[in-house]
């Protein structure tokens, strides 16, 4: 079976791997907009959206919305897991369920005007060892020996610290490469599994750093020592201070003029997708990438940003990086 494919626009045909995407604990999430957040009072809804997500979803829509083939893994059970797959199934992404006993979790993002979000998120169903067994053979399984597996997202409760680890490990050794976006004592753990790639934010870096990070400079510091660990890459966003790809063979600095941030849901992950969207050097995929969460983070909606929306004009990229760059203060998730 040729696992080749070609991005779905008969302008641009190139070959890319297969891209498939793991979500271990998905989630089907209502986002609210309201006109502003405040406690213990009667707040009007503006707005109510019901979609499919988790990290590894959000790439896998982030990469259909943009015409590149993509396949996803996710467990699914009860009323709420038929939902997720049947609100999955209308996005058009190609999706393999992985039947699991307890239902999943459903989570709620409050939008604000101005941007500001919060986030309730459930715990999500506790997967037995069977499962979890399931549903790393069937991603691993999907995925093309010259292609990317992106696992990401928390991690059901009671599962291993270490499952990203022995995903990235089991990869390896199944010749493809594994993208882990996680956070805490998971992706604490999954270095030591020498994935392809990793994906924090700064708050992400932050839990596992051996130091401070003011500047671009201890960002860069940091993301080589991962490398001297065993990763392949590091790409950190920074939120409105951009973000950088350190590799062995570059070292690069991003940032994109955004005029207004609407909506900051899964503008990681959609960086992430543009990242890895196509082959080439790192700065077209960081140019790419920034380019695509700066559409996310535009867009009144959740729904992705498709390439109407990307302006590639808008972002700026540094090969000779400022070091001593301050970086933004309270900083929430990227």
């Amino acid at each position: 079976m040729d696992h080749r494919c070609r991005k779905r626009d008969d302008r641009h045909l190139r070959d890319v791997a297969v891209i498939t995407t793991l979500t271990p604990n998905p989630s089907l999430d209502r986002t609210l907009s309201v006109d502003r957040l405040d406690r213990g009072a009667l707040i009007r809804v503006r707005r109510s959206t019901v979609e499919p997500a988790g990290k590894g979803i959000n790439v896998a829509r982030a990469l259909h919305a943009n015409g590149y083939e993509v396949h996803a893994v996710v467990p699914a059970g009860g009323s709420d897991g038929g939902e997720l797959i049947r609100l999955l199934g209308l996005t058009g992404v190609p999706h393999t369920r992985v039947s699991v006993g307890e239902a999943i979790r459903s989570n709620i993002s409050l939008v604000e005007a101005d941007g500001t979000l919060t986030k309730l998120n459930e715990p999500g169903p506790a997967l037995t060892t069977a499962e979890r067994e399931a549903l790393v053979t069937t991603a691993i399984a999907t995925t093309s020996p010259d292609g990317w597996l992106v696992a990401g997202g928390s991690l059901p409760p009671e599962s291993p610290s270490d499952f990203y680890a022995s995903l990235a490990r089991r990869g390896r050794a199944s010749g493809i490469r594994v993208a882990i976006d996680g956070s805490g004592a998971a992706l604490a753990q999954a270095i030591a599994g020498r994935p392809a790639l990793i994906k924090p934010n700064r708050v992400e870096l932050r839990q596992i750093a051996e130091g401070p990070l003011r500047t671009l400079g201890d960002v860069v510091s940091e993301c080589r020592r991962l490398l001297e660990l065993g990763v392949g890459v590091v790409l950190a966003s920074l939120g409105p201070d951009g973000a950088v790809v350190v590799s062995p063979e570059a070292t690069i600095h991003g940032r994109v003029d955004v005029r207004q941030v609407r909506n900051t849901v899964g503008a990681g992950d959609t960086l992430l997708a543009g990242y890895l969207a196509e082959p080439g050097d790192a700065i077209s995929s960081l140019r790419r990438a920034l380019a695509w969460a700066r559409a996310a983070v535009r867009s009144p909606l959740t729904a992705m940003a498709t390439p109407e929306d990307a302006d590639f004009g808008a972002v700026t990229i540094h090969e000779v990086l400022a070091m001593d760059m301050a970086l933004t203060e309270d900083l929430v998730d990227a």
